[in-house]
């Protein structure tokens, strides 16, 4: 296979002091950008938790075009390699939801709400308080107060040993997360042949032209025709944010106003949302894939009319956004079940293999790492469970 072609690296190592340097210094702007952007930046971008994370897309497009542009001119051997590269992306793919919403944004305000909105009437205190070890949960009163209340200064040694714990816990569960994906690679890359989205759109940009100096995805005239026009609607939205004079494309519709009546009117609300990175991503998944994503939300909203037609009690869910009724989160938590069941009944016979030998010898180079994986996998979850 030839060095540039996606998916191979050749002989080329990645993990250098430079590519952790680079790959370092990129997740701590995320993690410094992140918590401010999306709690005080009005209509925030939210460069961490889409479908396809902005902020690292946009760093890593930023290296190769401008700083490897750059020293490819002055100073070609200093440029960053592709596996380098990989390895930056991957740095800031792995992290990057840490600190936002898939961890420490929902995580943070748990630790001190028991405390805080504990009342006599919810009867808090007796229920559970005694068994929120202060390893787990701050217990300084101007922690909980001050992180409600604010306008007062932060007690950092009081979120010490808590945060510790808590990121020993992340640790552990990323670890456990590398380890599995480590002993299912060959299940999923070489026999189901799964799509990886997140990683295909990265391969492309960084897999190099010899001559061009970029690889081909950047002098491609009709991705730069699509680029415009994306980009077009976000900046013109984008400004018309803090500048109303500034024309504002429609992007966000909604069918509310034809659902006024029962048992239509169960259905609001019923956003429709022109999204063109979203339409950009579904290119890059499985033709069923695509299918399922609009085909079972219709489902659900089914399943809502169908409900309340029957008499049933549609109640809200009490999430961040509120859109769902409550039975959806069972439904998710069920189609979680069901689909683990599956993944791992199709793997049987592979993870059966594993178990047996506690090595694949037809992995590459038969990976330390596949045997390290094989011995530590549980190791995480007892890690968190001991104490």
């Amino acid at each position: 296979m030839n060095d540039a072609s996606p998916g191979s690296f050749g002989a080329e190592i990645g993990v250098t002091r430079r590519s952790l340097a680079v790959g370092a210094l990129f997740v701590a702007m995320l993690s410094l950008v992140t918590p401010y952007n999306n709690h005080y930046v009005v209509s925030p971008a939210y460069p961490s938790g889409h479908h396809l994370p902005l902020g690292p897309l946009f760093l890593l497009t930023a290296t190769i075009l401008m700083f490897n542009g750059v020293l490819r001119r002055l100073v070609p051997r200093w440029r960053l390699r592709r596996a380098e590269l990989a390895v930056v992306w991957c740095m800031m793919g792995v992290t990057v939801a840490i600190p936002s919403k898939a961890f420490t944004e929902y995580l943070i305000p748990q630790l001190v709400a028991a405390r805080y909105m504990a009342t006599p009437e919810n009867q808090w205190v007796e229920l559970f308080h005694a068994h929120l070890s202060e390893w787990v949960v701050p217990t300084d009163p101007r922690a909980i107060t001050g992180f409600y209340e604010g306008e007062s200064a932060v007690p950092f040694a009081a979120w010490v040993k808590p945060l510790a714990m808590w990121g020993a816990y992340a640790l552990a569960l990323y670890a456990a997360m590398y380890c599995f994906s480590v002993l299912m690679r060959r299940q999923w890359v070489e026999r189901e042949h799964l799509a990886f989205p997140l990683a295909q759109l990265p391969m492309e940009l960084i897999t190099p032209d010899h001559e061009q100096g970029v690889g081909a995805f950047f002098r491609n005239r009709t991705m730069w025709i699509g680029f415009a026009l994306a980009a077009t609607i976000h900046l013109l939205n984008g400004a018309n944010t803090y500048l109303p004079t500034i024309p504002r494309l429609p992007t966000d519709f909604a069918l509310d106003r034809f659902l006024t009546e029962r048992p239509w009117s169960a259905l609001r609300p019923f956003p429709l949302t022109f999204q063109p990175s979203v339409i950009g991503v579904t290119y890059l998944l499985t033709l069923q894939v695509s299918f399922s994503v609009w085909f079972f939300y219709l489902l659900y909203k089914s399943e809502v009319l169908v409900g309340t037609m029957l008499g049933f009690r549609m109640t809200s869910s009490p999430g961040e956004f509120g859109y769902t009724r409550h039975f959806a989160s069972h439904l998710d938590m069920g189609a979680f079940a069901v689909l683990t069941a599956y993944l791992l009944w199709k793997a049987r016979r592979h993870l059966s293999t594993v178990a047996r030998r506690g090595d694949d010898d037809r992995e590459p180079s038969s990976w330390p790492a596949h045997r390290s994986a094989h011995r530590s996998a549980p190791s995480p979850r007892r890690s968190v469970c001991r104490r």
